[in-house]
């Protein structure tokens, strides 16, 4: 599957993770909470979050955007409706400048697209990241500035 087919799926489907906790039930629940808070994660949280006891564990569910999936229907209507625009302009349109900018524009739209689902779905993958970074340093101890950072051999 090629990148980009990749990264227009990752919008519409359902990811879930699970994080084991090194600390107790209340103290994992506090640390995530400002975990989150100091990682400016916005609430209501775009995720669902279900905790298990026994190991002390913590399952997020990010489901698929209701924005996106409403951005990627209206779209689609949008692209049949320039389509189907472009082939009567081309057929039955007597004004040059429409026979020739609406098919360019439909064309160039078309063209474009793929990048505005690569943009959502880097979006996506971010917010992601920094859930899965805020809740490692919370929950199993891990530096927030994971990875370090990179020193050379000649660095004192």
């Amino acid at each position: 599957m090629s990148e980009m087919k990749r990264a227009a799926a990752s919008l519409v489907e359902r990811r879930t993770e699970r994080f084991e906790s090194v600390h107790d039930a209340g103290t994992s629940k506090a640390r995530v909470e400002a975990a989150f808070d100091r990682a400016r994660i916005p609430r209501p949280w775009p995720f669902e979050m279900a905790w298990s006891e026994s190991p002390v564990a913590l399952e997020i569910t990010h489901p698929p955007s209701r924005a996106a999936k409403v951005f990627l229907n209206f779209a689609s209507i949008g692209f049949v409706l320039l389509v189907g625009g472009s082939v009567w302009a081309l057929k039955k349109s007597d004004n040059e400048a429409v026979r020739f900018l609406l098919p360019l524009a439909t064309l160039l739209l078309v063209l474009a697209f793929p990048f505005v689902t690569l943009a959502m779905a880097s979006q996506r993958g971010a917010l992601e990241a920094r859930v899965r970074k805020a809740l490692r340093a919370a929950l199993q101890d891990q530096d927030e500035a994971f990875p370090p950072s990179q020193r050379w051999a000649d660095e004192d």
